[in-house]
């Protein structure tokens, strides 16, 4: 019930939740008061059409992007036990994969890890679990699309439901396994939050992000500026993970 709740508030206060609440309550103020609920609603009008943009969500995301792309060469002056891959998601319905699979976040996760794989030939550890009862957990939907890339799982975290969960579910794994520094993998976004979690696990962290939204696009300007639900999307995730960090240094 709580992550319900949870849920449901980052709903309405995530776009476009917020921009519909404001908007209604444009609507509703400017029966009586008119000059007061014009400018809620132009406000509201205002921010559906910044938010959208690429050019802003574009900059929102790389705004968070603070760690630069795993350097493999210089890989060797570390001496890191296993790669730990967070879930981002899955797909559902997915009849083609016999139900659901993961999302395109978690796949471009995966592809990354298998490449880190190959390079390194260390153990993979996936981190991700249920949400609502009665699905398969989301490690179990990585460890099946790894296969796909020929690499095989060590170890699956599987009952994590948030980034601090998965930092500290898989750090009771590594310490069974005497693994105490890695190479975690997960959206540039998403690595600060994500390293500060493992490192409050008692887990060294060698972040190797991937998914960057830095540069300013081939597309035109005037194009990045024009409404998108693209734009819209990678906004809203720019402020969920802003939120995320706030409500960690709050609750944690």
């Amino acid at each position: 019930m709580e992550l319900l709740l949870v849920k449901v508030a980052t709903t309405l206060v995530l776009p476009p939740g917020f921009i519909l609440v404001l908007g209604v309550l444009g609507f509703v103020l400017i029966r009586r008061w008119r000059v007061a609920g014009g400018a809620v609603l132009g406000a509201s009008l205002v921010l559906l059409w910044l938010l959208s943009a690429p050019v802003t969500g574009r900059a929102l995301l790389h705004s968070l992007e603070v760690y630069p792309p795993l350097d493999l060469a210089t890989l060797g002056q570390r001496s890191p036990d296993a790669i730990v891959v967070l879930g981002g998601g899955r797909d559902r319905p997915a009849p083609e994969y016999g139900g659901e699979t993961v999302s395109r976040t978690t796949l471009a996760r995966l592809r990354y890890a298998a490449r880190v794989y190959f390079k390194t030939g260390l153990p993979v550890l996936v981190s991700g679990g249920r949400v609502f009862g009665g699905e398969r957990s989301e490690a179990a939907l990585m460890q099946e699309a790894l296969r796909d890339f020929d690499v095989a799982v060590r170890w699956i975290e599987d009952r994590s439901r948030s980034t601090v969960e998965n930092a500290r579910l898989s750090a009771r794994l590594l310490a069974e396994h005497a693994a105490d520094e890695v190479i975690l993998v997960t959206d540039a976004w998403h690595m600060p939050r994500a390293v500060t979690a493992f490192e409050r696990a008692e887990v060294a962290v060698i972040p190797a992000p991937t998914g960057f939204h830095a540069g300013a696009g081939e597309a035109p300007l005037l194009l990045r500026c024009l409404p998108s639900a693209h734009g819209l999307e990678m906004s809203a995730q720019a402020l969920h993970e802003y939120f995320g960090r706030l409500w960690y240094a709050m609750r944690y």
